[in-house]
């Protein structure tokens, strides 16, 4: 039987054997393929792509590379080109290389970062949609030819001798973009085509007219050029006019809502009388336009001495200025947009004010009604006419019943104190009112609707909302002191718009709801403290109410809330990371998704508030806290949760009728001093893995368990344990704990109950429990008639009254109770009679086991 039982293990351990064996070889197999599986790509097919990497891999100077036809993707095949290599296919209209990953829309790229490089006869198109842009960066001698191109190609500044020729372009373009005219002027852009249409290069040309013209123009270092009766349908970039001046264009017509003219570095162009889409002037001078029909947009980025007159725009689009001085526009009517004067510099740097200044706006509608510009003016009234307003360095104007919508920018504030916009309606605008560098201004019983930004606010100072009612329209608040008050901010409809109000700076609202957004209010301290003042206000329904935020100290966010109400917000009542205050007064934080309050990498604290109905009050991970003074009662999980961190302190608080009071894991140096933990269903406190710390001068009441410990080893002193199922419980002891000078009585099944250890104590010496006779315990102290104590517990001696006088001085060393010292002493004699029992016994009759000390 032995020697069957070793056969049938042998067999079972050769099966065994052989499967690994077979799954070892699959594996070897699989490593052994070519790496296909990671680099399969949509659009593009992943062996034909492996081949080619493999052969540009193996390629050395010189090389021309033959490629079939077939599908590669570009987007994983650039990044293996080499410098005097060419890329060679002799059918180009089926060796694609196809762009495109990650859905539709999503953008590709190509990246030519070597000089020397060729690239002859290939069809290369996005996927489905995809955009696919070629860069040819900071290198030289490259050549694109005998290519049809669903991708535009971008020249970067740094690039020289580029050779673009034979090449069908479809819905794309050539950006020669910024930089070095003595580089642009040497590539070679010959013989090209767009949408069939021919693209002409003009480069160092002089006093040239051309009528009747046919495909789009590059015009490069070149000057007194007359363009006449172009025609260009969906022809992208019909003119681009580069380091260039003298330039007419006049009676053209260029249909494509695409960037249709790009003027950059060039001065006095003059184009009239046309019909355009988008038009892009770049670092110009002395640009006319004037009697042309728009149908996209305007934008002037830089230059000077720019006139804009007597053009219809006719698309949602007008015109924009950016960092562009000494503008005039007069005369133009738009459909929608109007004027946007907007400097980049307030995003990064600060504004400069220079730029809103000196233009000459006049005679302007949108919408048919008038565009008014008012710049050192003052006490005067603007017409409630208005289709737009901008109002430069300006004081005391006066704006009532405007009814403004559909612009940019509906109402803009440059530089401007003490003005008063009130009884308006302004309506499905990018920003309602726009405030810079701005203070003192009162904005009053207003309608603002449908728009991104309500109010957008840069560095403004003590101006005041009051009365408004802000519908799908948020606030964003930079610059200190300013105040909302008796307002409404509400979402009524899912669109991206993700904070109700966002403030870096001193803010105040007050008697004000704010409801239905991600983030009701966004405050956020990054270069200095902040204070955000709550007064009577209700923040609620959002997925977070309030969501406080600092960066790295000294500076702190600080939130001091009274009369306010953060409820039924589907995740949090207040979300804080950083270093954050919150102060609360007459508060209620009630109803919401997960977490009334929650702190995460934090070091704030909290005082005062009623957190109630949650699923957990106060949420605490990896941060330290501190928690004072608030009453958290019946939520349905913890009161407090609190999960890593350090540093913890929760006092003074009221702790009642949650499931659990105080649940803390993985948390050290946990300080729970004068709080009442009263009918918390299963735990009044509950400690474990690896918790530490101390609860001490607080009542812990009414629980299953009056304080639950696993793998947890805190210090329990000057504590009232009583009418709970068990006071305190330990269900597993990994550590020394000590519970000392504690009232233990009046629970129901154990005072303490732990589990016996040989190494560590759960030592509850001096306590009352209940009654001078000490704990029940049936082996050590069976006439006792306090609270049951287990037989992993140390409880003698014992106090034989609650009293505990100067107990905050006793030292261990001091003289026990009478009683409770006796019967220790009985307790050791009847264990000494056993142990010599024990001792004399065959080890077979009784096996060694019990508990140690």
């Amino acid at each position: 039987m032995a020697m069957c039982r070793i056969t049938v293990s042998l067999r079972k351990m050769k099966m065994f054997i052989l499967l690994l064996l077979l799954a070892g070889i699959i594996l070897l197999l699989i490593s052994l393929l070519p790496e296909v599986q990671g680099r399969v790509t949509i659009g593009g097919d992943p062996i034909k792509t492996n081949e080619l990497i493999q052969l540009l891999d193996n390629a050395t100077g010189g090389d021309t590379i033959v490629v079939e036809e077939g599908n590669y993707s570009a987007d994983q095949i650039w990044p293996y080109f080499k410098e005097n290599i060419t890329l060679y296919s002799e059918d180009t209209e089926r060796t694609r290389f196809v762009g495109g990953h990650g859905g539709p829309y999503f953008m590709s790229e190509i990246k030519i970062e070597v000089s020397n490089f060729t690239i002859v006869g290939f069809n290369i198109t996005g996927y489905e949609g995809h955009e696919i842009r070629i860069y040819v960066s900071a290198v030289s001698n490259v050549t694109i030819t005998k290519c049809i191109l669903d991708a535009s190609i971008y020249f970067l500044s740094t690039s020289e001798n580029i050779t673009i020729t034979n090449n069908s372009f479809t819905n794309s373009r050539i950006f020669p973009d910024y930089g070095d005219l003595e580089k642009i002027r040497y590539h070679h852009i010959t013989n090209n085509t767009i949408n069939g249409r021919p693209l002409h290069y003009l480069l160092d040309e002089r006093d040239v007219t051309t009528d009747s013209l046919d495909g789009g123009y590059m015009l490069v270092n070149c000057t007194n050029i007359t363009l006449r009766d172009m025609d260009v349908d969906y022809f992208s970039n019909g003119l681009s006019i580069l380091f260039s001046s003298d330039i007419t264009m006049e009676g053209c017509r260029l249909n494509f809502t695409g960037n249709v003219i790009t003027s950059r570095n060039s001065e006095r162009v003059i184009i009239a009388n046309s019909t355009l889409g988008r038009v892009n002037l770049y670092s110009n001078s002395g640009v006319r336009m004037f009697n042309n029909t728009v149908y996209d947009a305007l934008s002037l980025l830089g230059g000077n001495g720019i006139v804009v007159a007597k053009n219809r725009f006719t698309g949602s689009e007008g015109i924009s200025l950016m960092n562009t001085i000494n503008a005039t526009l007069t005369d133009n009517t738009m459909e929608e947009h109007g004027i946007e004067i907007f400097n980049y510099y307030g995003y990064f740097t600060g504004y400069n004010l220079s730029d809103y200044y000196f233009h000459h706006i006049s005679n302007n509608t949108v919408g048919g009604k008038p565009i008014y510009y008012y710049i050192n003016e003052s006490g005067k009234k603007v017409p409630d006419d208005a289709g737009q307003v901008i109002i430069v360095n300006c004081t005391g104007m006066t704006l009532t019943g405007l009814n403004i919508s559909n612009v940019y920018k509906g109402i803009s504030l440059y530089e401007s104190a003490h003005n008063i916009l009130r009884d308006s309606r302004i309506t499905a605008n990018f920003s309602a009112i726009l405030i810079t560098a701005s203070d003192g201004n009162i904005i009053e019983n207003c309608t603002i609707t449908d728009s991104p930004y309500s109010i957008y606010m840069y560095d403004g100072a003590n101006n005041t909302f009051r009365g408004c009612a802000f519908r799908n329209s948020p606030l964003s608040i930079r610059g200190g002191n300013n105040l909302i008050v008796n307002s409404t901010i509400t979402r009524q409809v899912q669109i991206p718009q993700y904070t109700g109000i966002c403030t870096t700076d001193d803010l105040i609202i007050s008697g004000t709801t704010v409801r239905g957004f991600d983030t009701g209010i966004s405050a956020w301290a990054s270069s200095k403290g902040i204070v955000l003042t709550l007064k009577d206000s209700v923040i609620s329904e959002n997925d977070i109410g309030v969501s406080l935020h600092c960066g790295a100290a000294p500076w702190n966010t600080t939130l001091r809330a009274s009369g306010c109400t953060f409820s039924n917000n589907s995740d949090t009542g207040i979300a804080v990371k950083g270093r954050v205050f919150i102060f609360l007064s007459d508060s209620v934080i009630t109803g919401n998704g997960n977490n009334g309050l929650e702190f995460d990498w934090s070091d704030g604290a909290v005082e005062g508030g009623v957190f109630i109905d949650n699923p957990v009050g106060i949420y605490v991970s990896r941060s330290s806290h501190t928690i004072r003074n608030s009453t958290i009662r019946e939520n349905r999980d913890a009161g407090i949760y609190i999960h890593y961190g350090s540093a913890g302190t929760i006092t003074g608080c009221n702790i009642s009728g949650n499931y659990e009071g105080i649940f803390a894991e993985r948390h050290y140096s946990i300080l729970v001093d004068c709080c009442q933990l009263l009918g918390n269903t299963n735990a009044g406190i509950r400690l474990q893995n690896g918790t530490s710390g101390r609860v001490e001068n607080s009542t812990i009441s009414g629980s299953v368990n009056g304080i639950h410990i696993l793998n947890a080893h805190p210090e329990i002193l000057w504590c009232n344990i009583t009418d709970n199922n068990n006071g305190i419980i330990v269900k597993r002891l990994y550590r020394d704990i000590k519970v000392r000078y504690c009232n233990i009585s009046g629970n129901r099944n154990m005072g303490i109950d732990a589990p016996s250890n040989n190494i560590y104590y759960m030592d509850a010496r001096y306590n009352y429990w209940g009654e001078a006779s000490g704990p029940l315990n049936p082996s050590f102290n069976p006439h006792g008639r306090g609270n049951g104590a287990g037989d992993g517990v140390l409880f003698s001696p014992w106090y034989g009254d609650p009293s505990f006088e100067n107990m905050q001085c006793l030292e261990e060393s001091e003289e026990p109770d009478v009683v409770g010292l006796s019967l220790m002493l009985g307790v050791i004699f009847i264990l000494f009679v056993l142990l010599v029992f024990v001792i004399r016994m065959p080890e077979e009759k009784f096996p060694k086991k019990g508990r140690a000390r």
